[in-house]
């Protein structure tokens, strides 16, 4: 009988396992601080927004910058860098607050790096001070990115006329590029939503919603 109910309580844990999967550790682990520093240093940020981001204390906000790599186009959903992965975006709290969706504290650098996980996912890796974030990296389904750049949003958009596209805050804008004369986007949630980046799906985010 005690047999039996060992059993049991095995089966049920292994259920309960495979019925909350969980990305897999990322590769960025295995990765030592000199080489993390190294890929920093090699890394140049473009295509940078600053947005009043929705911080802890209620009612109140923060400056955060956000930039990306010169190669984030490049990379998405089924296309993740080799080898231990790359940085594809850079956050910067500019204060004064920390900024509640990830916790980024003022004046602190953080970075989102790329890698792929052992089934073939896609992973982001946002790492920092006091933040460590390992999760999916999910693709907006528009073609892709011919420019590099990171922004805050979500992929649901408003569609942008390409008149009004060249007018107001250029930071807004979502995969197509103002005054080029195609259809742009407007970015929902900036103030709360995820990370924004340029990839092979034209942009791609760092959670769904």
């Amino acid at each position: 009988m005690k047999r039996r109910i060992t059993a049991f309580v095995v089966v049920a844990a292994v259920a309960i396992v495979a019925g909350c999967p969980r990305p897999v550790p990322s590769p960025i682990d295995r990765m030592g601080s000199a080489d993390e520093a190294a890929r920093l240093a090699m890394t140049s940020w473009v295509g940078c927004a600053t947005v009043w981001r929705t911080a802890s204390a209620p009612g109140d906000s923060t400056n955060v910058e956000i930039c990306a790599d010169t190669g984030a186009k490049k990379y998405g959903p089924g296309r993740a860098p080799g080898g231990w992965g790359r940085p594809v975006a850079r956050m910067r709290n500019l204060g004064p607050g920390t900024e509640a969706r990830w916790g980024l504290q003022p004046g602190k650098t953080y970075s989102i790096w790329l890698s792929e996980a052992l089934n073939g996912t896609t992973l982001y890796t946002i790492k920092g001070p006091g933040v460590k974030v390992v999760d999916e990296y999910h693709g907006c389904g528009y073609h892709a990115a011919t420019t590099s750049k990171a922004n805050f949003g979500s992929c649901a958009e408003n569609r942008l006329s390409a008149t009004s596209a060249t007018g107001g805050n250029a930071g807004s804008h979502g995969p197509s590029e103002a005054g080029t004369g195609k259809e742009g986007h407007i970015l929902l949630d900036r103030a709360s939503g995820p990370a924004w980046v340029s990839c092979n799906e034209g942009c791609c985010t760092t959670d769904a919603t």
